[in-house]
This record gives structure tokens, sequence and C-alpha cells, in this order.
């Protein structure tokens, strides 16, 4: 599990093909309290993604908004774990995206990618808490 702060984005008026690109630095998460996980010790990698707007409503039709995101977490030393999601505002955002490769360590990875966001109390700043289910992790005998 890693937590990273993220400034709150202003409202934007997107438009298809507007490509938004977020960096969040990755922490270990202190998970003692389930209530409130809070990140401990150094970094331990960076987490990278990339939006493109596929569709956008009318104004008294917002929800049409559609939306493509890679993401790739870049963990020291380790490798990269990449995932990907689409979701409208009509739709549920999932809280839970597919690992779809890697590299390193997780070369052969599958699996699944989840997040929480949580407000830093007195701040303007989220931590987006993501939590790894992986498969066929390459435990380093090859």
């Amino acid at each position: 599990m890693f937590t990273s702060p993220t400034p709150v984005p202003e409202d934007l008026v997107p438009s298809p093909g507007d490509v938004n690109v977020f960096r969040e630095r990755l922490f270990r998460v202190d998970t003692s309290n389930p209530d409130d996980p809070q990140p401990r010790g150094e970094q331990v990698g960076t987490a990278l993604a990339e939006c493109t707007t596929i569709t956008v409503g009318e104004e008294d039709a917002p929800e049409d908004l559609s939306v493509l995101c890679s993401r790739m977490f870049v963990l020291d030393g380790r490798g990269e774990i990449a995932a990907a999601e689409s979701y409208t505002f009509a739709d549920p955002l999932s809280d839970t995206d597919p690992v779809t490769g890697g590299t390193g360590r997780f070369r052969d990875v599958g699996g699944e990618v989840s997040f929480d966001v949580q407000e830093i109390e007195g701040t303007d700043l989220f931590n987006s808490i993501y939590t790894f289910r992986l498969l066929h992790l390459d435990d380093g005998r090859r």
C-alpha cells in the first residue's frame, strides 16, 4: 500500500482530446490505524498518469464526459507497474483498475490496483491511497 498527497484541481471545462498529466510521489503507508492510514518513511517511487478526454457532454448533460487514463507506478529499484482505466461521469468511478503489465520485478505481473482518496485535514490536499493485488510476481529466480 502506498500513498501520495494530491492537490485538488479547480473546476475545468474539458474538450475532446484534452490531455492531463499527473505526477505523485509514493510513500509506504502505516496501516496500524485502518481508519487513518498515514504515509511513513522515505519516498519509494513515483506515480505518473496521463488522462485523455474522449467525449464531453453539453451543459445539460455533463455526465456524458468520458476519460481514458494510463498510469505507471515507478517503484525505485524494483521496476514499474502499468494500469489503465476508462470511465464516464454517468457511471460511478471504479476504485479498482486492472494492472496491464510491468517491468523489472513486475515484468509479467497482472492483477489490480485499487485507490482511495482521503482529504488531508486542514488543507486543500488529498492523499491518494494505492493498494496493489498482484499476480505472477517475479520472485527473482529467473
